[in-house]
C-alpha cells in the first residue's frame, strides 16, 4: 500500500509557475499555436525544452523529418536523410541545428534562434528554418525566410 502511496505522490507534480520573463524555469512542453501548430506530417508541433538555467534547449516531440506535406521517408542511395533539428540557446538567442544527409554526403546547417516575450504561458521563437544544403561539397543552405511562432506552455 505505501508503495502505491508513494508512486501516487510522484505523479502528481505541481505545474510549472507562471512566466514573468523569460529568465523563468522555461522547463516543459511547449506547443506552437497558430498556423504553423502542425507539422507536415500532420502531428501537433510540440516540443520539450530542457532549461539549464544559463542555456536552454528545445527538441521536437514529433516525427521532425519531414520539411513538406509531399515529402516522403525514401531509403534510396541518394535520398535526402533529414535529422531532427534541435535549438541550443544561451537565454535567448542562439541556434538551431540540424543535420542532412544524401549519400555519403553530410552537411550540418545552423541557423539563428532567439526566444523572448514571455509571459504567462506564453512565448515567442524567432528562427530561420534550416534549409537542405543548395551546396553539398560547401555545406551552404538555401535562403530562408525567418518564421515567428507563438508557444504555449502545455499544463498536465
Amino acid at each position: 500500500m505505501k508503495r502505491l502511496l508513494l508512486i501516487a505522490l510522484a505523479a502528481c507534480r505541481p505545474a510549472p509557475p507562471s512566466l514573468d520573463s523569460c529568465d523563468d524555469d522555461l522547463a516543459g512542453v511547449w506547443r506552437v499555436d497558430g498556423k504553423d501548430a502542425t507539422t507536415p506530417s500532420g502531428e501537433p508541433r510540440r516540443y520539450f525544452v530542457v532549461d539549464l538555467r544559463r542555456a536552454i534547449e528545445i527538441y521536437p516531440m514529433f516525427d521532425d523529418s519531414l520539411l513538406a506535406p509531399s515529402d516522403r521517408k525514401e531509403t534510396t542511395a541518394t535520398a535526402l536523410i533529414v535529422a531532427p533539428a534541435a535549438f541550443d540557446l544561451a537565454r535567448d538567442a542562439g541556434f538551431q541545428t540540424r543535420r542532412f544527409m544524401r549519400g555519403n554526403d553530410s552537411c550540418t546547417i545552423r541557423t539563428p534562434a532567439r526566444i523572448h516575450d514571455c509571459k504567462a504561458d506564453r512565448a515567442t521563437l524567432e528562427l530561420v528554418p534550416p534549409s537542405p544544403p543548395s551546396d553539398w561539397a560547401r555545406c551552404v543552405a538555401a535562403p530562408a525566410a525567418p518564421i515567428t511562432w507563438t508557444l504555449v506552455r502545455e499544463r498536465d
